[in-house]
């Protein structure tokens, strides 16, 4: 089974199931897993404290994030694997408008790496022209976010422009419209919500108290997908920052479990470790950490292959 392809350019038909395992390439360089939300609020006993999601009006935020990805296909005696790093500066510029949170995102300092693993033969991935054209449409880009006081999401912009400036150096016109709403919805997904996840992270119902623990449901859609249920609590708060923690296991998405777009049967399990420290004036991140290991013995497509992923990200103000 052939795991990488590039992308399809100008002349090549396009396929979605194509498109999207090419797509891994640039996934990491955003650095939080997307994820679909649900919550349940913590007890009403220790008030002792309590964070909020609150940068003051024109303040600047600037982070340095690095994110490491490998996955691990084994069938028999053959083996395949993506080894994936990248490094770059993510910054929120931050206004109020009444009660919600104005954010604009930049991104500088791209740097991103991607490896093949080949029965143990790795080789360095070349991206695609494409790629490199939408590398540098976003280090010009600006990404525009409203929030609410609770850390929700009001209303997002920008995404769906970084992905438009790109399409005539990609596909033929008769294609373009196709991929245009798929790459709008890759877009808002990974360049939205994986940079706004990280300032909403310990905020999963704005009510978050010391010593008490809430819920968290989060979905990776990187290479394979499956289920993420975390359990969250406020360790300590030592002056102007408090600690959050959180727990996860992984389990099979319950509507089926595909790699790189194409569907696969077997069962997977992990487990997940983040730790993010907020400064409790603000509830701005001043650094995160956070884990994801997952395995699991798949059927690809009528093979029995050991799959193992590991991914870890770290994010460290400026």
């Amino acid at each position: 089974m052939q795991f990488y392809r590039s992308i399809p350019i100008k002349t090549a038909k396009p396929n979605i199931g194509e498109v999207l395992c090419s797509g891994i390439l640039l996934l990491l360089i955003i650095p939080m897993v997307s994820c679909h939300r649900s919550s349940r609020p913590p007890s009403a006993k220790a008030k002792t404290h309590r964070l909020h999601f609150n940068p003051p009006d024109s303040s600047h935020y600037s982070y340095n994030t690095v994110c490491e990805t490998i996955l691990s296909v084994k069938k028999g005696d053959s083996s395949f694997g993506v080894q994936r790093s990248s490094r770059f500066t993510v910054n929120y510029f931050i206004s109020h408008d009444s009660n919600d949170v104005l954010i604009e995102m930049t991104f500088g300092g791209l740097d991103y790496r991607e490896r093949s693993d080949v029965g143990g033969q790795m080789m360095e991935i070349t991206l695609a022209p494409g790629f490199d054209a939408l590398l540098n449409r976003m280090r010009t880009a600006t990404i525009f976010a409203r929030l609410h006081p609770d850390g929700s999401i009001a209303q997002t912009s920008g995404a769906q422009e970084i992905v438009d400036s790109i399409m005539g150096a990609l596909y033929g016109e008769a294609e373009q419209q196709q991929m245009r709403d798929f790459w709008g919805r890759w877009a808002d997904q990974q360049l939205v919500w994986k940079n706004l996840d990280p300032l909403t992270w310990p905020y999963a119902d704005s009510t978050n108290y010391s010593d008490d623990h809430w819920t968290d449901t989060l979905e990776n859609t990187e290479d394979i997908n499956f289920r993420i249920d975390k359990r969250l609590w406020v360790d300590r708060s030592h002056g102007s920052t408090a600690t959050v923690w959180s727990q996860g296991s992984v389990s099979a998405d319950k509507q089926g479990t595909w790699l790189w777009a194409s569907p696969v049967k077997g069962t997977l399990t992990g487990k997940e470790h983040g730790k993010c420290v907020v400064d409790t004036a603000t509830g701005m991140l001043t650094n995160f950490d956070d884990s994801v290991t997952a395995g699991g013995d798949l059927r690809i497509p009528n093979r029995s292959a050991r799959l193992t992923f590991l991914k870890t990200i770290k994010m460290t103000r400026r």
